[in-house]
């Protein structure tokens, strides 16, 4: 959808182009029918296969326009053949299913099926990605779907079978505690937590968050974890994790997240910020990780689109064979601008068990990248693309307000002049009485004896005297 908007254009006609990645797609021809014009013109373009790619949409300029920058105006779409399909198994019907669907984006697709009342049909013609568990066990198969080799997110809460969720996987056993009352869970940002990264917002506010609801729970982990969150309960805190990952004996990855409510954050994130950015962010890097393939060592992450006013970062996770968090081996990076064909290479920095890079500012475009590392012999690499946007937002309306101006100049005590005034502009300029060289003179009076290098010098001179008069006297 283009909105294109004209003033003072009346019986003009005005050409307008749309470009997909420099050629020309679209044309139509529209006519200004007043001076106070605005029309939406609807294009539907067919890509031409996946990936970024970018829109130009220009305007045609009038006779006598002279700013010609609101009349082009580029974006970029990311053309995606493929989605995610999820599989939510749930006991019940909960606001957290909903809150989470909600988080991961246009890039998933959520099917829910509901362990007691009516089962929504499921599609079995493309295979699922990911399986989430909802205050159950993990199943072994759901409605005839084999789920044994799915990636999982398992939600722990106060309805869960604990034995039937101990039998279902070989990651971690949970017993019941000595205290049968639902117990408050606020999580706590675990610094060292280091397969992924998060935003600093959301690492400073989570423990504001609203308590998650459990029962008192006892766990032993069976296998190796990495803790994103610790609970904290009742402002005591423990070493207990909130949320984890792990991985069974056969490579499938588990994440276990202990206690419902998380639907709480979303809202509160809104209350407090007008958005839900922090926890989106956790939910999909979470899901994202999870679906990131077992072989896939080195893990690049960078935010999909940067502003031309913004610095550029990248963050990156290495690991060995053995799962290892490593960052002995130099990492480097080549971009990749897909317009202009400039590259440009870097070598990340090494931080705490990871690296980290940051580029400055690059024009706007579409960029590819290709990172790469070797150790013992073996070689890792990941690839991806982001885009650089401007702003622009200052170009889009560049019609000047001139009863605005004129309102408040008079109002602050100022002038309007036209381009015809500007001698009358260079005359009041030179006859404003305000308008003065200013002249500032400044004194400061020190004590002699503050003068070190001036009492050196008298008491050198003393110190001479008083020898002479004993060799001469």
């Amino acid at each position: 959808h283009v909105d294109v908007n004209a003033y003072n254009a009346k019986n003009a006609q005005v050409e307008v182009t749309v470009k997909v990645d420099g050629t020309e797609v679209e044309n139509m021809s529209l006519d200004v029918t007043n001076n106070r014009f605005s029309k939406t013109l609807n294009f539907n373009i067919t890509p031409d296969g996946s990936g970024m790619k970018q829109i130009d949409i220009q305007l045609s300029g009038l006779s006598g326009e002279q700013q010609l920058l609101n009349n082009h105006r580029r974006l970029f779409i990311e053309v995606v053949d493929r989605k995610y399909r999820i599989l939510c198994y749930a006991k019940a019907p909960h606001p957290d299913i909903a809150a989470i669907k909600s988080a991961l984006g246009d890039h998933f697709e959520v099917e829910t099926v509901f362990a007691n009342g009516k089962n929504a049909e499921i599609d079995t013609t493309n295979g699922y990605n990911l399986l989430i568990v909802h205050q159950l066990p993990i199943p072994k198969s759901i409605n005839g779907i084999n789920t044994k080799s799915l990636p999982v997110l398992a939600i722990v809460g106060p309805a869960s079978d604990l034995e039937g969720f101990n039998a279902s996987q070989s990651v971690v056993e949970v017993k019941k505690g000595a205290v049968s009352a639902n117990l408050d869970i606020k999580a706590r940002f675990n610094s060292g937590f280091g397969l992924f990264t998060i935003g600093s917002d959301i690492k400073n506010e989570i423990s504001s968050y609203p308590p998650l609801t459990l029962s008192h729970i006892e766990m032993n982990f069976e296998a190796n974890h990495d803790d994103i969150m610790f609970m904290n309960i009742n402002d005591i805190q423990t070493s207990n994790p909130l949320l984890t990952f792990s991985s069974d004996a056969k490579g499938r990855k588990i994440a276990v997240m202990f206690g419902t409510g998380c639907w709480r954050w979303k809202l509160y994130e809104y209350y407090q910020h007008r958005n839900h950015e922090g926890f989106e962010e956790l939910f999909s890097k979470t899901v994202k990780y999870l679906l990131t393939e077992r072989d896939k060592e080195l893990i690049i992450n960078y935010k999909e689109s940067y502003l031309t006013t913004e610095a550029i970062s990248f963050t990156a996770e290495l690991r060995n064979p053995s799962r290892e968090l490593i960052n002995e081996p130099e990492l480097s990076i080549r971009i990749f601008n897909k317009q202009t064909k400039d590259v440009y290479d870097y070598v990340f920095a090494k931080g705490d068990g990871n690296y980290h890079l940051n580029i400055g500012m690059l024009p706007e475009g579409i960029y590819t990248f290709s990172a790469k590392a070797e150790l013992g012999g073996i070689e890792y690499s990941a690839n991806g693309n982001f885009t650089v946007v401007a702003l622009g937002v200052e170009a889009q309306d560049l019609t000047a307000k001139i009863e605005r101006m004129r309102s408040l100049a008079e109002q602050t005590g100022g002038k309007h002049y036209y381009i015809t005034d500007i001698q009358q502009l260079t005359k009041d300029i030179n006859n404003d009485q305000r308008i003065t060289s200013v002249a500032h003179e400044e004194t400061r009076y020190d004590d002699l004896i503050n003068l070190k290098w001036l009492l050196i010098s008298v008491i050198t001179l003393i110190t001479i005297e008083w020898i002479l008069r004993k060799v001469f006297r």
